[in-house]
């Protein structure tokens, strides 16, 4: 995977993910309340959300580590507790590089 994400770009796709994944979850949840046999659909359709969204933001954060001149192979380190709350800061505040990489042009 190529590209590169700037941090502006990065911190509103963040949001929009997000925003997009709570309401389907606020959507399932209320079916599932309204319905009484909706439960078990809910729940599976939550998880097929949840896993969405978990690849979009994957697919962004290895974008922005690209843009950071880090692989992307470290994205894994999100899993780490504790650790994952630094490296998201990382992701969000660090100043990209400037320089043109094997990864493609710096974002504008």
């Amino acid at each position: 995977m190529k590209g590169r994400v700037s941090r502006r770009q990065y911190a509103f796709a963040s949001l929009m993910i997000s925003l997009v994944s709570y309401i389907f979850v606020a959507a399932i949840g209320w079916i599932s309340a309204t319905s009484d046999t909706g439960f078990r659909d809910a729940t599976l359709l939550g998880l097929i959300v949840m896993a969405a969204s978990l690849v979009v933001q994957g697919v962004f954060s290895v974008r922005r580590l690209h843009d950071l001149g880090r692989r992307g192979r470290e994205v894994w380190l999100i899993l780490v507790p504790f650790y994952n709350i630094y490296f998201m800061l990382v992701l969000c505040f660090s100043r990209g590089t400037h320089s043109e990489e094997k990864n493609g042009p710096a974002p504008a």
